[in-house]
């Protein structure tokens, strides 16, 4: 790959990150779509993607790409963990119960500071988060 398009890539991952932070998901995840599939696959890019299309509400594809960055460092972690919570608040809110605590448990194992986060996470009942801190303080 040449430089002038290594640099436009790179252009194009902040401007798709410009993009997520300002809520243009659809936006943001047509720039990172727009990518060469070597520049598509590095953690960035798939750090926005995942946070993307979990603002979509795009679970099956938020799924995947958390799982792609289950491995990675701790920016890749924590976009992981923070896709399953709200996965797990999803299946939550359609009353799959187990499917949420999988989820949970997929995110605290991804990084264990996740609990505070979910434990505040008003998408779940209080009920809920107060079993939940009980089993994780």
């Amino acid at each position: 790959m040449n430089p002038t398009l290594i640099g436009a890539s790179k252009a194009s991952i902040s401007r798709a990150a410009d993009l997520l932070e300002l809520g243009m998901y659809r936006e943001a995840i047509a720039v990172v779509e727009s990518l060469p599939d070597d520049l598509r696959n590095v953690s960035a890019a798939r750090r926005i993607f995942v946070r993307a299309a979990t603002g979509l509400g795009r679970w099956r594809e938020a799924l995947e790409e958390a799982k792609m960055l289950l491995d990675g460092n701790e920016a890749d972690r924590a976009a992981a963990a923070s896709a399953f919570q709200s996965l797990a608040a999803e299946a939550f809110n359609r009353g799959r119960e187990d499917d949420a605590n999988r989820l949970l448990r997929a995110a605290i194992r991804t990084r264990l500071e996740q609990v505070d986060e979910i434990l505040v996470d008003q998408r779940f009942p209080e009920k809920f988060r107060e079993k939940l801190a009980q089993k994780w303080r």
